[in-house]
């Protein structure tokens, strides 16, 4: 029953397709027949549906077209190469046997595709904007000799419209030596492969109009290949896909599953596929047995083992179990397969799907990329089912007809350097007052493309902007009649320096530590370019980096025990931190949370934290084989996969869920009750909020066994007036969460079934020329955080916050007296400490999150994040004023100051007034060092001024004279130092380094 599908989309989404067009080519059925079943395309064909639906494009460029065959059974076929093509307009547009349109000149033409009676046809508008510039993305990368670079050339034209034309322009490589370019017009038009060392300029060219960028190839030799996944099992009729990521001699590491040749030792057992870009290194498993994976570039090689088990396959669970859609959207399904000895899989890509009503939903091709993908046709419910060896699984989807209103482009004012890029993100609001993530939909502009260009539309990275020259642009996203913007300020200040984190870590052999390079620019900003820069290791044979590029690029992998620098380099600019890999053995592994309840139908999330012989952790959820004893109870996700961990409640009853890695299990007792939703709790029940600032809900549900489970992923979210609030899509991380779009009351309701429950939010108008403040997420709860170490000496008194330390052990705690219970200190009052060692139990996790490595990451990911929004410039709601090197006797108002050296308080106090407005904020950014101290060195608050609405971001050493009084929320990216007797009313957060106290009060303000 496996055919090949591609979605209908309404009038009104006529640009949802041509991301999904370009993986369908891959995934196309050349054969006359279904390959699995063997049926002619007219069995049983209902009817055809053409995608993309009404496009438009300039004059000269082509567009692909699917023809997608909906069949009796649910189920739908690429029929693009059987049916019959025709334009009926050819001095507008040609057509070829492959539905590939080539446009001539302005008009309009109805492209028609016809088979066994059937046919389906579509508007196809070519336009006659003129193409007035070229961008080319990647800029000036370089490469090894013997790899590959894809270049991607973006047109402009003269509507505002950017088009992907890479397979439209003429490709040159000034030197032929260096590298060489693909030919044109080709699916691979734009690829240049190194041949030797050097240098070369990279040419697209079209009519008069070109642009270029710099190639650099590097001598480094291919030193090694590592094979993800390694040693894994894999069941009879299932595939799983390899990669290959090359590790070279400078360092650097690159993804070339692409370029080398796959192969199996024992191809009756398991196949790999060596001859489609979509599916290189995709092994499918045909009988029971071992085989060795390998991979070859040259003279290089790898292999890893393979197992093939025959188990019975028990059941298939579909998630989302309940989910809706608006007409013309989408909704992405995922297969997990269950099978006897208590492991999952997920076999998206290996099963058939259907829909129980094609009229409602149709369902994405089978063995793609986006397998399990369903389109709203009509409003109703249909039944999504997918099917593999007779076993079935299904879940509901219930297509509405409510209608598009607004689209809030977020974030709504950013800033970015020059040869930055920044993701944008448009949701969707409804009549229904849902919301949706249309990103891949919208059609992007932006007012000024010399300022900032946005990606060619409907692609895998749509929505993303590269900044081009110093200046403020509007970024617009429209679909259909609606459209929204937000604003970008792009600054063309230099980078200084690189900064790396954590500055020193340790790891243990075979497992992986994150990084992250931010750039600290000229005028004092940050950003965040871990993607951007080049991450290598000084010595591969301790440890290697993932591919430069990818989205996990800066993460090292321990290789052998030793010390080796991780260094990021973007241009003649780096920065370093010290990775050491320890022999460190695994002694045991915690799962958490421990023995918890689960309603039927829902999910829990747990996590495996790996305890060493050295005494140190690792969270290994992702590595962990998991298993669950009663797979009729509870199933788990697929193992080594980012869901990892993840149970789903299938009856009622109990099941041991195990968590296995190198030869250690953990595991605790899961116990599934059938107990009903009774009611939900929004919280907050009242919450504020200005124009364009969000609030996060969270929606509580009661079961009738008494359980509290925390459901605002699994609820459905609206917004009572969407003019003045708007909610983010359901269903995701980011649920609940609320955008305020203008002034007024709004019902913000989480529904599930038949229960919901509402709270309010107030939305005000901003005060004038008050600045935004940060987005704080986990750091609310904190009263310090340091990355690398906490150390008092006797006498200090930290009080109404909690403490972390978020890259070394609980150890680098210093000075402190552990109190009666885990985490608590005598110094500490009203709040505890948290450490990424700290094993559950003693130690409690926050809620909602399955383990302290989990909390601990996403405090950091707050604090980079809130760091560097301080750092930014200009803030979003107010400009920047100069600030003064000292301080001392100054009287300041609301706003944001800022100075690019050293600032000074001692000669006098520095006075902040809220001019009797209590929601004033007042943000600080000094590029150098902050020093307060005597004869003044005071921060006084008046006119309502709130120490908790106070920012103070530092580039530099942070330091506090003894005895005086400081008010404010310090971001510190080095270290923060109180003098003897200093008294601080907020938080006091090192990014990189460390918090050293000296008898001291500390008191986060409420």
């Amino acid at each position: 029953m496996v055919r090949n599908q591609k979605m209908q989309v309404s009038t009104c989404y006529r640009w949802l397709l041509s991301l999904l067009v370009l993986l369908f080519i891959t995934a196309c059925n050349g054969d006359k027949k279904d390959p699995i079943l063997g049926l002619e395309p007219i069995d049983g064909l209902q009817s055809i549906l053409l995608s993309p639906a009404d496009p438009s494009i300039a004059a000269g460029l082509s567009q692909k077209f699917v023809a997608l065959g909906i069949y009796a059974d649910g189920t739908s076929l690429d029929l693009s190469d059987k049916v019959v093509w025709n334009s009926a307009t050819q001095a507008v547009s040609t057509i070829n046997s492959q539905g590939i349109a080539l446009a001539l000149q302005p008009g309009t033409s109805v492209i028609s595709a016809s088979l066994a009676g059937k046919a389906a046809s579509t508007i196809f508008t070519v336009t006659s904007a003129e193409l007035t510039s070229i961008s080319i993305s990647p800029s000036d990368p370089s490469v090894a000799d013997g790899l590959t670079t894809q270049f991607i050339a973006t047109g402009l034209y003269s509507d505002g419209s950017t088009e992907d034309i890479s397979t439209a322009v003429n490709w040159l490589s000034s030197d032929t030596s260096i590298a060489v370019m693909a030919a044109d017009q080709t699916t691979s038009s734009g690829l240049a492969t190194a041949v030797a060392p050097g240098s070369t300029q990279i040419s697209a060219s079209m009519g008069d109009l070109s642009a270029s960028t710099s190639l650099t190839v590097t001598n480094a030799a291919l030193i090694s290949i590592q094979l993800n996944p390694a040693n894994s099992i894999l069941y009879v009729g299932v595939s799983q896909l390899y990669t290959a990521i090359g590790v070279y001699s400078d360092g650097s590491s690159q993804d070339i599953s692409a370029l080398v040749t796959w192969a199996s030792s024992a191809p009756a057992i398991a196949t790999i596929d060596n001859s489609s870009a979509a599916h290189y290194g995709e092994v499918t498993a045909q009988a029971a047995g071992t085989t060795q994976i390998s991979a070859q570039l040259g003279a290089i090689s790898a292999e890893t083992a393979l197992t093939v088990v025959n188990e019975t396959l028990s059941s298939i669970v579909v998630s989302p179990l309940n989910s809706s859609t608006p007409v013309g959207l989408t909704r992405q399904f995922t297969a997990t397969a269950n099978f006897s000895d208590g492991r999952s899989f997920d076999v998206s890509r290996s099963v058939v799907w259907s829909s129980s009503d094609t009229a409602i939903a149709t369902m994405n091709a089978n063995g793609a990329l986006n397998s399990g993908l369903a389109t709203g046709q009509a409003a109703g419910v249909a039944q999504i089912t997918a099917t593999l060896n007779a076993v079935s699984g299904s879940a509901s989807l219930n297509v509405n007809n409510s209608t598009l209103t607004s689209i809030v482009v977020t974030p709504v004012n950013s800033s970015l350097v020059v040869g930055l890029t920044r993701q944008f993100t448009a949701t969707g609001v409804y009549s229904n007052g849902t919301s949706e993530n249309l990103t891949s939909l919208v059609s992007w502009t932006s007012s000024n493309n010399a300022v900032a260009m946005p990606n060619a539309n409907m692609t895998s990275n749509s929505g993303l902007v590269t900044a081009m020259s110093a200046g403020t642009v509007q970024i617009g996203a429209t679909l259909g009649a609606v459209s929204a913007e937000a604003t970008l300020n792009v600054t063309a200040t230099a980078l200084n320096s690189i900064t790396v984190t954590p500055v020193i870590s340790s790891v243990a052999m075979g497992l992986s530590r994150q990084f992250t390079a931010v750039g600290i620019y000229a005028d004092g900003s940050t950003q965040n370019i871990s993607h951007t820069v080049v991450w290598a290791s000084s010595n591969i044979q301790t440890a290697t980096m993932n591919a430069n590029g990818t989205v996990n690029s800066g993460l090292a992998t321990g290789q052998a025990t030793g010390v080796v620098q991780i260094t990021a380099t973007l241009g003649a600019v780096s920065g370093s931190a010290t990775l050491t890999v320890t022999a460190a053995s695994l002694s045991s592994i915690s799962v958490t949370p421990q023995n918890p309840n689960l309603v039927n139908g829902l999910t829990r999330q747990f996590s495996a934290t790996g305890l060493y012989s050295d005494g140190s952790t690792a969270d290994l959820t992702t590595l962990a084989s998991w298993t669950s004893g009663t797979i009729a109870v509870a199933s788990m996700n697929a193992s080594q996969m980012p869901s990892s961990g993840l149970a789903t409640g299938l009856s009622a009853g109990t099941s041991l869920i195990r968590a296995a890695f190198a030869g250690v299990e953990g595991s605790t007792t899961l116990t599934v009750t059938a107990a009903t939703l009774v009611s939900i709790d929004v919280t907050p029940a009242n919450a504020s909020a200005v124009v364009n600032e969000t609030e996060q809900f969270t929606a509580t549900g009661t079961y009738t066994d008494g359980s509290l489970v925390n459901i605002t992923d699994t609820v459905v979210w609206t917004s009572g007036n969407t003019a003045v609030a708007a909610m983010n899509a359901s269903g995701q991380l980011n649920s609940g969460l609320a955008t305020a779009l203008a002034v007024g009351n709004v019902n913000i309701t989480a529904t599930l079934g038949a229960v919901q429950d509402s709270a309010v939010l107030t939305v005000t108008a901003a005060l004038a020329n008050n600045p935004q403040a940060p987005a704080m997420g986990e750091l609310q709860r904190f009263v310090m955080i340091a990355s690398q170490a906490i150390t008092t000496t006797a006498g200090s008194s930290i009080a109404d916050g909690d403490m972390a330390i978020l890259d070394l052990a609980r150890t680098a705690y210093a000075g402190f007296t552990p109190g009666a219970i885990a985490g608590q200190f005598t110094q500490l009052t009203n709040g505890v400490s948290y450490a990424p060692d700290d094993v559950t139990p003693p130690y409690v996790v926050p809620v909602p999150y399955a383990s302290m490595v989990a909390f601990i990451n996403q405090v950091r990911t707050d604090l980079g994040v809130a760091a560097t929004f301080l750092a930014a410039d200009p803030n979003p709601a107010a400009a920047t004023q100069a600030l003064p090197a000292e301080l001392g006797g100054l009287v300041l108002t609301r706003g944001v100051y800022r100075n690019a050296g050293n600032v000074i308080i001692q000669q006098g106090d520095l006075t902040l007034d809220a001019q009797g407005d209590p929601d004033s904020v007042f943000i600080f950014v000094i590029a150098g060092t902050f020093t307060t101290g005597a004869p003044g060195g005071n921060i006084i608050l008046t006119g309502g001024a709130q120490a908790t609405n106070v920012y103070w971001r530092t580039g530099g050493a942070t330091v506090m004279g003894s005895n005086t009084n400081f008010a404010g929320n310090v971001f510190a990216w080095p270290q923060i130092n109180l003098g003897t007797g200093t008294a601080v009313t907020g938080r006091l957060f090192s990014v990189t380094e460390q918090v050293t106290l000296d008898a001291n009060a500390v008191t986060k303000p409420q």
